[in-house]
C-alpha cells in the first residue's frame, strides 16, 4: 500500500519536473526578417542566426516565438505592445527607439557583377554609375556613402526574396547586386548550381556590418548580453558556424 502511494508520488514529482522544463519557459515574441539562409530559414525555424538567439534565450529560461516580416518593416514593429525583441538591428535601423544588445552577428556585404562586363568598382561611390539590386533597407545599413550612390544610380531596386537578386543579375536586368557573402554562397549553390562562380566578379567595397538585438527593457538587454558573451566564447558557437559553413 505504502509502496504504491510512494510510487504515485514519485511519478507526480517526475511529471511536474518535466512539465516545468518543457513549459516553464516564458515565451517572447521575436521579430526577424524573412528567409535568408544560412542565417534565417523560416520553414524549419532554423539557421545560424535563429539557433544562436534560441540558445541564448533558452539559457535565460525564455522561449522565442519568431515572427517573420520583411526586413524593412521590423523597425516599426517595435512599437507593437506584444513585441519583445527585434533581431538584426543597429543604430542605423532602430536609432534611439530601443536598447541594443552587444553585436551577436556580423554580415559582410559585397557587390557582385558579371565578369564579362568588366565593371570598375573600387569604392562605394563607383556604384552610383550602375543599376543596382539590393536587400531591403540597404540604403540605411550600408552607410551614407552608399545611400548617396543608391540615390544617383540609374536603377535602384530593393528585393525582399534575395534569390531574385541573382536572377536579375544573370538575366542582366541589373548590372550589380549587393548581398552578404554567406547568403550569396548559399543562394548560388541552392538556386543556381549550374552557374559558374568564375563568371562573376566580387567587389569587396563594404566594411563589415555588425548587428544586435533590440529590446524594450534595458534590464533584460543586460541579462541577454551576459549570456551572449558566454555563448560566443563557447564550443557550441564554433560548432554552429561549422554547421552552416559560414565563410569568415
Amino acid at each position: 500500500m505504502h509502496s504504491n502511494i510512494l510510487l504515485k508520488l514519485c511519478f507526480i514529482a517526475f511529471f511536474c519536473a518535466i512539465s516545468f522544463i518543457t513549459f516553464g519557459k516564458e515565451t517572447l515574441n521575436v521579430v526577424v526578417g524573412l528567409t535568408k539562409p544560412p542565417y534565417v530559414i523560416e520553414k524549419t525555424q532554423s539557421g545560424f542566426e535563429l539557433e544562436l538567439i534560441t540558445n541564448v534565450l533558452n539559457q535565460l529560461n525564455k522561449q522565442p516565438n519568431y515572427i517573420f516580416v520583411p526586413f524593412g518593416r521590423s523597425e516599426r514593429m517595435l512599437n507593437e505592445h506584444d513585441i519583445d525583441i527585434i533581431l538584426t538591428a543597429n543604430k542605423q535601423i532602430i536609432g534611439d527607439k530601443a536598447y541594443l544588445s552587444e553585436p551577436y552577428i556580423t554580415y559582410q556585404n559585397v557587390a557582385i557583377s558579371l565578369k564579362k562586363n568588366e565593371l570598375r568598382i573600387d569604392k562605394v561611390a563607383d556604384l552610383a554609375s550602375y543599376s543596382l539590386a539590393t536587400f531591403q533597407s540597404a540604403h540605411k545599413v550600408l552607410g551614407s556613402e552608399f545611400a548617396k550612390s543608391a540615390e544617383l544610380s540609374p536603377v535602384y531596386i530593393q528585393i525582399i526574396k534575395q534569390q531574385h537578386q541573382l536572377e536579375m543579375l544573370f538575366k542582366e536586368r541589373v548590372e550589380v547586386i549587393i548581398m552578404d557573402k554567406n547568403i550569396f554562397a548559399y543562394m548560388l549553390s541552392k538556386y543556381y548550381p549550374g552557374e559558374d562562380i568564375n563568371q562573376l566578379t566580387i567587389h569587396k567595397v563594404f566594411p563589415e556590418s555588425l548587428y544586435s538585438a533590440a529590446f524594450k527593457s534595458h534590464f533584460f538587454r543586460n541579462n541577454f548580453n551576459q549570456q551572449l558573451e558566454i555563448f560566443l566564447n563557447s564550443p557550441q558557437h564554433h560548432e554552429l558556424k561549422q554547421k552552416y559553413q559560414l565563410i569568415n
